[in-house]
């Protein structure tokens, strides 16, 4: 029985790591994908650069 806990609990360790790795993989692109921008010598294509404002009802 102590051999299947060792099992069950190293495979957790491995999923949990692998779930990290891929979450961090994922943030980066998507870090790189808004933050991107693109320069020729007619046009520069630019993303990342929203601003968002909050308003309240009286509009401050």
């Amino acid at each position: 029985m102590k051999d299947n806990r060792t099992s069950v609990k190293r495979s957790l360790l491995v999923s949990a790591i692998a779930l990290t790795l891929t979450a961090a993989l994922l943030i980066g692109t998507t870090f790189a994908w808004f933050t991107s921008n693109a320069t020729t010598g007619v046009s520069t294509v630019q993303s990342g650069k929203l601003e968002i404002q909050l308003l309240d009802a009286n509009g401050r």
